[in-house]
């Protein structure tokens, strides 16, 4: 989990989020550490709408355990000449100049430029992107039997995945796991959603870029 200064808490609890004018400005900062390139302060266009972020443990219509989704993130940026799409980039947000919000690390799925040619628009994703693969080499190299735990965390090094191990271990992760298919296609986000589904919570690339799990609490 990401520490969070009680202070910067109290500022967005207070302050709208965000408004020119406000008490504590902010302003967002994406960092291409690739290109070498950041990208800050007035280039970020700040009309109403400009900036959208969404994520969610479960877009479903109905809520369903083991839930994978990517968070999208949109926004506009202006005199950027460099060739940014499928560029990994890390989002933040600075308030007052002293304070760091982390949004995590996404990567430009589409970059069109509006027809002034000044102007792009940005819709990136995070790193949940990288389970849309297949998997079917990766599960028959396996040696069964295996425990569920170590099955999801091979699994997320072949998505190249880094896993956040502040709640592990998982209820059932030690729960075995046995062979059952011989594959010659497999997607990989059936596979991680199916044992996230088994732990009965949901998947999700916490500010850190790691893949974390959401565990439900009772409300009493």
């Amino acid at each position: 989990m990401i520490n969070i200064d009680p202070a910067l808490k109290t500022i967005y609890k207070n302050d709208r989020f965000p408004q020119a004018g406000d008490a504590h400005p902010k302003d967002f900062i994406a960092a291409f550490a690739g290109l070498g390139l950041t990208v800050a302060g007035d280039q970020f266009a700040d009309d109403k709408g400009a900036f959208s972020l969404s994520e969610g443990i479960c877009m479903d219509t109905d809520i369903k355990f083991g839930k994978c989704n990517a968070a999208q993130v949109k926004f506009t940026v202006a005199d950027v000449a460099d060739s940014i799409a499928g560029q990994e980039f890390y989002l933040a947000q600075t308030v007052d100049d002293t304070y760091e919000m982390p949004f995590g690390y996404y990567t430009v799925d589409t970059c069109p430029k509006q027809d002034d040619l000044r102007f792009k628009d940005i819709t990136a994703y995070d790193r949940m992107k990288k389970i849309n693969v297949d998997v079917a080499a990766w599960y028959n190299s396996l040696t069964f039997p295996l425990t569920l735990g170590v099955f999801r965390a091979s699994l997320l090094t072949y998505f190249g995945l880094t896993q956040d191990t502040s709640v592990l271990p998982l209820p059932n992760d030690s729960m075995i796991v046995e062979k059952t298919i011989q594959p010659g296609e497999l997607a990989g986000q059936e596979v991680i959603e199916a044992a996230e589904e088994l732990n009965g919570v949901f998947g999700v690339i916490n500010p850190a870029g790691q893949f974390s799990h959401v565990i439900l609490k009772p409300l009493y």
